[in-house]
C-alpha cells in the first residue's frame, strides 16, 4: 500500500528550551538518570508546528497537553494562560518562523516508588526549526503488534507510554523496506499509522477510522 504523505525536516538544533519557566541553554539542558518518567514513561506531550512564526491550533493543543495530564494525575506547575504564553516567547527567543514544537510533561527524580506523593510533576517546552519538504508516496506494512483495548489505556491521553507500541511497529516496517506501519486496533480493523491518522479517498470521498481506540488527532479534526 502507498500513502502520501507530507514530512517536515528537522533544520537546526535550537538555542533555548523552557524548563520550569526558565530559558536555558540547550547545550546545558539536562535531567537526573533517576528520573521517574524516564524509567517508567510517564510522561504526556504534544507535537506542534509553527508555520511563519503562528503556531497551528496551539490552544487546542495546550488543552489536550492538560487533558492528558490530568488523565495521568499528573499537575502541570502552570496554567493554560502561561503555557500559550511560553510557546510564543520560546519562537521569538529562538528566532524561528517555522518550527517543531515539544511540549513535554515528566515527574521528577525525588523517588523510584511507582507513587509517591512527593515527586514533583515539570513542565518543558522546546523548538527547532524545521520545514517541509516535498510529499512523496509511502509504502506501509500492516504492523504485527495491535492496540491495545481503549479500556486497557485512555486513547485520549497522548502519553510516552503509548508510542512504546509505536516505535517497535515502526522499527518492524523499516526492517522489512518499508516506510511506516499501518495499526490495526483490538478487533483487526484499521486505526492509525505510527504517528499519524489515516484517511482514504474513493469516488470522491473522504474515510477515516472512527477514534474510539486511538488519539483524535487535532489535524484529523481539523480535516473533518
Amino acid at each position: 500500500m502507498t500513502i502520501i504523505q507530507d514530512k517536515t525536516t528537522i533544520e537546526k538544533l535550537p538555542h533555548y528550551i523552557w524548563i520550569n519557566g526558565t530559558f536555558v541553554a540547550y547545550q546545558e539542558a539536562k535531567i537526573n538518570v533517576m528520573t521517574h518518567s524516564l524509567h517508567y514513561s510517564g510522561g504526556v506531550f504534544e507535537g506542534e508546528r509553527a508555520y511563519n512564526g503562528k503556531i497551528f491550533k496551539l490552544e487546542q493543543h495546550v488543552q489536550r497537553l492538560i487533558e492528558s495530564a490530568n488523565i495521568l494525575r499528573m499537575n502541570i506547575p502552570y496554567n493554560f494562560a502561561e503555557i500559550i504564553e511560553a510557546h510564543h516567547a520560546l519562537i521569538k527567543r529562538n528566532n524561528i518562523k517555522d518550527a517543531y514544537i515539544r511540549p513535554l510533561v515528566w515527574q521528577g527524580s525525588e523517588s523510584l516508588n511507582l507513587v509517591n506523593s512527593n515527586s514533583s510533576d515539570n513542565l518543558l517546552i522546546a523548538s527547532v526549526s524545521s520545514m517541509a519538504r516535498e510529499a512523496k508516496p509511502l509504502s506501509l506494512h500492516i504492523a504485527n503488534w495491535r492496540k491495545c483495548h481503549p479500556n486497557s489505556l485512555p486513547p485520549q491521553c497522548k502519553s510516552s507510554g503509548h508510542y512504546n507500541m509505536m516505535i517497535v511497529c515502526q522499527k518492524e516496517a523499516k526492517s522489512l523496506g518499508y516506510d511506516d506501519a499501518i495499526l490495526l486496533d483490538w478487533q483487526g480493523f484499521i486505526a492509525e499509522c505510527t504517528t499519524t491518522n489515516i484517511f482514504f479517498v474513493k469516488d470522491g470521498k473522504l474515510f477515516t477510522p472512527i477514534a474510539d481506540g486511538f488519539l483524535n488527532g487535532i489535524t484529523r479534526q481539523t480535516i473533518i
